[in-house]
């Protein structure tokens, strides 16, 4: 490894970030992390990494409970700030989530909510712990136009104006459309496969709707796909 790399990795401040990157922090591990933070941490570098992995929320939450008289007040305050605005603006997301899920219900088509409020609560079991700024919804391939109908009828709307074979061809070879809602500023990706059609690997998704299971969020209970699947669509996506 390239000395200036194993330098980076092996620094204080990645330890500490690898050791608050889980939602429940035992004994043993809070002690670890009470120990990194006694010594002289670059809090510019620790703030970069946890922003590029996004998890500051994260952080935030468990320097708090460990050893926040540790943590100099500037940074602790910053990462307040971002806490509550991420926390703001994933309620926001959710409820509009669990919004589109009931109108998709009434017209009859399956939807599927993935990453996003879906990942915070099985990962996290709190919504204000994940970092995301979309919603991402699967959908049957042959849904694609009554989806894409029922989104502009709630103010959605894409870039993209396709002739029927362009539209096509287009599903057959790409595996998401996104859509922008200009009132609310929402950002959402409609899927209807995992990856582009052009990947060489195409998990074998076919079984996973019979697979979903029902979670709760926010009171309402929303379809989620087994932890094998979302494992997969996890691996695909890089998240």
């Amino acid at each position: 490894m390239d000395r200036d790399l194993e330098k980076i990795y092996t620094a204080d401040e990645i330890k500490i970030i690898l050791s608050c990157s889980i939602a429940h922090i035992e004994t043993k591990r809070a002690e670890k992390i009470n120990a990194l933070l006694h010594n002289d941490i670059d809090w510019d570098l620790l703030l970069d990494v946890a922003n590029r992995e996004r998890i500051r929320p994260l952080l935030y939450r468990n320097l708090i409970l460990i050893s926040p008289e540790k943590v100099p007040s500037t940074v602790m305050a910053r990462l307040r700030n971002e806490y509550l605005r991420n926390s703001s603006r994933n309620l926001l997301l959710t409820r509009e989530l669990l919004f589109i899920i009931e109108i998709f219900n009434a017209n009859g088509i399956p939807i599927m909510p993935f990453k996003g409020p879906v990942l915070a609560e099985q990962v996290y079991g709190d919504l204000a712990l994940r970092s995301f700024k979309d919603l991402d919804l699967m959908i049957p391939e042959r849904e694609y136009n009554r989806a894409e109908e029922l989104l502009q009828s709630l103010g959605y709307a894409n870039n993209l104006k396709f002739t029927p074979a362009q539209n096509a061809a287009f599903l057959k070879s790409e595996y998401h459309q996104h859509f922008v809602n200009d009132k609310t500023g929402t950002h959402l990706e409609l899927h209807w496969r995992i990856s582009s059609s052009l990947f060489s690997l195409q998990p074998d998704l076919s079984g996973a709707w019979n697979r979903a299971g029902i979670m709760t969020i926010l009171g309402k209970k929303v379809p989620s796909f087994s932890p094998e699947d979302m494992l997969l669509i996890m691996c695909e996506h890089g998240a």
